[in-house]
């Protein structure tokens, strides 16, 4: 059955239905601002005031969360510089209803304009429960209703006044970067693109500061890098070292406002996260991988989920058997630990694959797919690595080798920001630096040998002081 309403300010829609036998309720939505998704939004999601996971939304705003039945549950929304939003969900069903429910909903959020009351929406905005009546879940129709007619002035309030703060953010911006103030630049065009998620200028011009900074001096560098390493805990829910990584961060540039929201965010998720929840879908989580590569007869990887499985539940019976089962047909083989053989030629090879050692990194990928041909992993990396080889043209340094063609291969094939390789070549050392701004890319090398050294750009020479001052080394 499939249903939709829309609630005012928060383009409230859902489907629901029953999926299967085990006792859950899918939760499942899309977080826009108006038409425009959001991404990097952290949903929290809480039961009896502690955090049991979070989610960071992708490109597309989504999310997915999967609820046991007979609890209550509150999904908090949050991101830079948007209105925090709350939705509580109830998911008590009868005793002759335990079975698997779905449930989908889109959310809005809008832009915190200052001198705007946001406090109505310290409380939920909406409401989810089983109806007994229609036997499915559904929200609140008069709560919501409610909400909404106590919202609306508020969001006629923000629609009139996001224009004109956008254009005052986008002012701030430009003055901020004329004065090489970086920091401040980057954190008026974030909320600049909150205020007019549709005007591509704040992420254009966001990648021009980005590329400035990574070129200016390593405190810049580093700043950028420790804002990464923290997002990436934060997403595999290890708070504290977030915490860590925003705190160092902010401690280079105090001024941050973004640095500030994300070092506050961190600390919150620290003191209030409960892994349980987190620890039983992780388990989950390898274990269909793990069933997933015994399908394909590759016992190696699905033995090595297994034990990740294995280490969060030790006595669970059904991937003891697996186990058991996996280790019993590869004891014929001559290495003790095959398993333990081939992770650690894979992380060796992915450190020398990260600093560009891409004759060491085939090398050891090549030695791992020897252990487990049917790797997929292994595969994609070593074609990336034929690739990249491909890419450089030791023989040929001049113009015609670097075409139109050559540079819209580096676009393709170099991740965005600053790639940085080393060659040997002739007996010659070769500093390989490529910078890929998303839209276009520029290959520079540097070319020492005992007499001399040498410059390029897209094969054409240019001075010490060019290639200094283009790509920061």
């Amino acid at each position: 059955m499939f249903k939709r309403t829309l609630i005012g300010f928060f383009a409230f829609s859902m489907y629901l239905g029953l999926v299967g036998q085990t006792g859950s309720l899918q939760v499942t939505g899309l977080l826009r601002d108006g038409w425009k998704p959001i991404k990097g939004c952290v949903i929290q999601l809480y039961s009896q005031g502690a955090l049991l996971m979070i989610q960071v939304t992708d490109v597309r705003g989504k999310f997915n969360f999967t609820l046991e039945l007979n609890r209550e549950y509150q999904m908090v929304f949050t991101a830079y510089k948007y209105v925090t939003k709350t939705v509580s969900i109830n998911t008590k069903v009868e005793e002759f209803e335990i079975q698997d429910w779905s449930f989908w909903f889109n959310l809005d959020l809008f832009p915190e304009i200052p001198g705007i009351d946001y406090t109505l929406f310290q409380i939920p905005i909406a409401k989810i429960f089983y109806n007994p009546t229609w036997r499915e879940f559904d929200y609140d129709i008069s709560y919501s209703e409610k909400i909404k007619k106590l919202g609306d002035k508020t969001l006629e309030m923000v629609k009139k006044e996001r224009g004109k703060h956008y254009l005052y953010l986008a002012a701030e911006a430009e003055k901020e970067f004329r004065q090489k103030n970086f920091i401040g630049a980057m954190d008026n065009l974030l909320y600049a693109g909150v205020c007019d998620p549709y005007n591509p200028y704040p992420a254009e011009q966001l990648q021009t500061v980005f590329r400035t900074m990574l070129r200016t001096n390593s405190q810049l560098k580093r700043f950028l890098l420790l804002h990464e390493l923290g997002d990436s805990c934060l997403r595999e829910h290890a708070f504290n070292k977030a915490t860590v990584f925003f705190s160092e961060a902010l401690f280079l540039f105090p001024k941050s406002d973004f640095t500030q929201f994300k070092s506050r965010l961190a600390d919150t998720l620290s003191q209030r996260f409960d892994n349980s929840l987190y620890r039983a879908r992780r388990f989950e989580y390898y274990v269909a991988i793990a069933d997933k590569y015994i399908g394909q007869k590759d016992y190696l990887n699905a033995l090595y989920y297994y034990q990740l499985a294995g280490d969060i539940f030790p006595m669970d019976e059904y991937v003891f058997k697996q186990k058991r089962f996996i280790l019993s047909d590869i004891a014929q083989t001559n290495i003790t630990n095959p398993v333990l053989e081939f992770r650690k030629l894979v992380e060796s090879a992915d450190k020398h694959f990260s600093n560009s050692n891409w004759d060491l990194a085939e090398k050891q990928y090549l030695q791992a797919r020897a252990l487990n041909p049917n790797d997929q992993y292994v595969a994609i990396q070593l074609e990336k690595i034929q690739r990249k080889k491909t890419l450089f043209k030791p023989f040929s340094f001049t113009p015609e080798s670097r075409d139109k063609k050559f540079i819209n291969d580096l676009l393709g094939t170099y991740d965005k920001g600053i790639t940085q390789e080393i060659h040997e070549w002739e007996g010659k050392q070769v500093l390989r630096i490529i910078i890929n701004d998303g839209k276009s890319a520029w290959e520079y090398l540097q070319i020492k040998s005992k007499t001399d050294t040498v410059y390029y750009r897209n094969g054409q020479p240019i001075t010490k002081q060019v290639f200094k001052t283009e790509t920061g080394y």
